[in-house]
């Protein structure tokens, strides 16, 4: 059975320092009144064995100010496992998150090991549990699975102030699954003995393997389906029908491949040619939206004459219904002759070469102020010719 052994723990800063006596084999006991630093040395331990605590994070309310306002600064452990002896070492940062794994016995770097798991990739905990010969158990909750780890048995054992039976676990770090009184179970059954770790193990392969089947047997109903919709009316593909559509799509295929070679040839040798292909339909791109901008403009000036040109032709239309209206009442009445009252259009008789007030006038002069039935209508001849 492995065994792991606490020996020291040292605290380094740029503000602070501090060396924790040697512990010894067995039971050791922490003793000090209120705010001596009990709290704060298990805070230290469980952070440097991969616990997230926070006290050291800045943003949390209760922090450990010497330590979270300290620069540089670092927790080491010296530990035991078995016959081999360790140092850990974390930065206390708010994104670190490796821990440095030392051989005391070859004074060298064993290898740095992240905290946090990302997809399958071994962390800190999968070492410390294989050193322990602690099996590293498969949890399975619907879709979800997740590796009881270090911290995960801590919730049991690392529990800081008074015992509240109904907080005894801590609560858990991962957020990913749902804290269930069969995930405490388990990890209180773990903790027990190496019997429940290969029970746990074969459940969880056993949760792997429904799993799988599940997903196969979704498979093969899709492919019965499929089979089934394809056997529909297969009296009708005989060996004739079946020939003339594999030679068709040996065609089609003939065609994707010499598409394929002509995309090969065509396609740009080398990166400085696609970006100047880009610079190119980039300009072309501008040019194009200038020309458009220049037929919108000329779209708008285009409409503009429309609507000018129609308000000039209602206009021209009223006039030659005006001179209708004259040339028709003219014929009817005779209104305008240089004998008719201007105001009364009265017929009067006048002088010759008198004006209707006895000026004296040259005759073709006066004539000329009077429009006849002949001048109306050549008027009205060229308005109809504008319109």
């Amino acid at each position: 059975m492995s065994q792991l052994i606490i020996h020291r723990l040292r605290y380094s800063g740029d503000k602070y320092y501090y060396n924790s006596p040697d512990f010894q084999m067995g039971l050791n006991i922490l003793q000090g009144e209120n705010g001596t630093g009990k709290s704060t040395f298990f805070n230290l331990l469980y952070y440097g064995l991969g616990g997230k605590v926070k006290e050291l994070n800045k943003k949390s309310s209760g922090t450990h100010t010497e330590i979270t306002t300290d620069t540089n600064n670092f927790i080491e452990i010296f530990i035991q496992i078995n016959n081999s002896k360790y140092s850990l070492k974390r930065f206390i940062k708010e994104s670190e998150h490796e821990i440095e794994v030392y051989n005391l016995e070859t004074e060298s770097l064993e290898n740095i090991y992240p905290v946090y798991r990302k997809e399958n990739e071994s962390i800190f905990s999968d070492w410390l549990l294989e050193k322990l010969n602690i099996e590293i158990v498969d949890v399975i909750q619907g879709s979800k699975q997740y590796k009881i780890g270090l911290k995960d048995l801590f919730r049991l054992i690392y529990h800081d102030q008074q015992a509240d039976p109904t907080g005894i676990y801590k609560p858990a770090e991962a957020q990913n699954f749902t804290d269930s009184i069969e995930l405490r179970k388990m990890i209180f059954e773990l903790l027990i003995g190496k019997t429940y770790s290969e029970f746990y193990k074969k459940r969880a392969e056993l949760k792997i393997a429904d799993a799988e089947q599940q997903r196969s047997k979704i498979i093969l109903d899709e492919n019965v389906k499929i089979a089934d919709a394809l056997s529909v009316g297969s009296d009708r593909l005989n060996a004739e029908a079946l020939e003339r559509e594999i030679s068709k799509l040996e065609e089609e295929l003939s065609r994707l491949q010499l598409t394929r070679s002509n995309i090969k040839l065509t396609r740009p040798s080398s990166a400085e040619t696609s970006l100047n292909d880009i610079n190119k339909f980039k300009t072309d791109l501008l040019n194009i939206n200038n020309q458009i901008h220049d037929l919108n403009l000329k779209e708008s000036a285009t409409r503009r004459e429309i609507i000018e040109y129609r308000s000039l032709g209602r206009e021209r239309i009223l006039e030659v219904t005006q001179l209708k209206k004259i040339i028709y009442s003219h014929r009817k009445l005779n209104l305008f002759n240089p004998n008719t009252c201007p105001y009364c259009l009265t017929e009067v008789e006048r002088v010759p070469n008198k004006c209707i007030c006895g000026s004296p006038i040259e005759e073709t002069q006066y004539e000329n102020f009077f429009y006849s039935a002949g001048d109306y209508s050549s008027l009205l001849k060229s308005k109809q010719k504008i319109c």
